[in-house]
């Protein structure tokens, strides 16, 4: 049974966000540079991109930027941003390879994709997907079934909600589970300290 979500939920969501994290700036910034270079057909603009989010979004990448630059803009993705099914470009795009073998993965791709057109991409990482399959009580396998799942969970919850609201909150949900559960080692020494000292805020993320 899908836990019902709440517009209250998700205004603490915000607020965890913007006034105890501060993290909104970040956004901000990356949907403003991400819409000047909106193209992807420049190694050096897609190169400048690929830094902004590795580093301001943490997703790890440990590959050498000029060449995921290279890889994204031999692979001609503009077209199929604007006019292709979001989960096949993220999948296609997540298996590329850049180098020793490795892939850029849906989670940077999915944030990749996202800031660049954050109405058809919500963004996939590890604790937006484990907070996602505890609110639908289902287990969930790649980026199809990640979407699938935000979307039902969306129309069942009767509201406006963005995917970039929906991931917010999700993903701050995620680590408040892990946190529950007694998985701190997955988190983040500054989400920690918040945690414990907005607790009272945490514990409102959970769903009815």
């Amino acid at each position: 049974m899908i836990k019902m979500l709440t517009s209250e939920i998700f205004s603490v969501a915000k607020q965890i966000l913007d006034k105890v994290l501060t993290w909104g700036r970040i956004d901000e910034l990356l949907y403003r540079e991400f819409k000047t270079y909106n193209k992807n057909d420049n190694v050096r603009d897609v190169a400048y991109k690929v830094v902004l989010l590795d580093k301001l979004y943490n997703c790890n990448l440990k590959m050498d930027v000029q060449k995921v630059a290279e890889v994204l803009v031999h692979a001609n993705i503009d077209d199929r941003l604007e006019k292709e099914d979001p989960v096949d470009i993220v999948e296609d795009i997540s298996k590329l390879y850049v180098q020793g073998g490795k892939r850029l993965g849906l989670v940077f791709t999915s944030k990749y994709c996202h800031f660049h057109q954050p109405h058809k991409f919500p963004i996939y990482d590890s604790f937006a997907k484990y907070a996602l399959s505890k609110l639908l009580g289902e287990k969930l396998v790649g980026y199809r079934e990640f979407k699938s799942g935000i979307d039902r969970l969306i129309s069942e919850s009767g509201l406006s909600i963005t995917y970039k609201q929906m991931d917010e909150y999700l993903w701050l949900y995620g680590q408040w589970l892990c946190f529950k559960e007694g998985k701190e080692k997955k988190l983040a020494n500054e989400i920690k300290n918040v945690i414990k000292s907005h607790r009272e805020l945490f514990m409102k993320l959970s769903p009815i």
